[in-house]
């Protein structure tokens, strides 16, 4: 079964309005992952990880997709459902990306304010290469990787995505701030596996 799931980015959460805006997009339930950016690098993959393996099946192709720190996420993981990966503005490198918000901050999903730390912030630096895809140890081929940068992209620089990534990705340059105000124009990439998966039922 094709299915999707979403990341949500730094200082949002699962019940933001990427999720329910993809939903529309895709025509079905969007499983939208969670992880606590107030812990390290390590404990938020793994926690995503877990729940990928509590939410889909071996019967599943997943289309999981992020935005910023959720692409992030969405790039490092490694699960062999996962046939497309979608990321929106990505960060490649949030042990310096991230510095910008050291301190205090208030999430946009339910107003509550945190304190992000520099030792929080650094542990990325431990964050392997998401470009590599070790097939082998997955257990299943590269998927395919489509990444969108917005070229008014105010909170990260789009240009390194595009030099970090070039030759690993299909990478899509829109019209865009950092926060993807509509997915629609992006339709037909989102549910490209879906139509694969019914074009080879049919």
């Amino acid at each position: 079964m094709y299915r999707f799931a979403y990341i949500h980015g730094f200082n949002s959460g699962p019940d933001g309005r990427s999720g329910r805006l993809l939903s529309v997009v895709t025509g079905q339930a969007v499983v939208c992952l969670s992880y606590d950016y107030s812990q390290p690098f390590e404990g938020c993959l793994s926690a995503l990880k877990k729940q990928l393996n509590f939410y889909f099946g071996a019967s599943d192709r997943i289309c999981l997709m992020g935005s910023s720190l959720g692409g992030f996420y969405a790039l490092q993981l490694r699960h062999a459902a996962i046939s497309h990966v979608i990321a929106w503005n990505p960060g490649v490198n949030p042990a310096v990306q991230l510095e910008q918000f050291l301190g205090s901050n208030t999430r946009f999903t339910d107003g509550k304010r945190w304190i992000f730390t520099e030792s929080i912030c650094h542990s990325y630096a431990l964050a392997p290469d998401a470009r590599r895809w070790n097939e082998s140890e997955v257990g299943a081929e590269t998927p395919r990787r489509d990444i969108y940068v917005g070229d008014r992209d105010e909170i990260l620089d789009s240009g390194l995505t595009l030099a970090y990534w070039r030759g690993f990705a299909d990478l899509h340059v829109i019209q865009s701030g950092h926060q993807i105000e509509d997915y629609a124009p992006m339709r037909e990439v989102i549910l490209s596996g879906l139509k694969q998966d019914d074009d080879a039922a049919s």
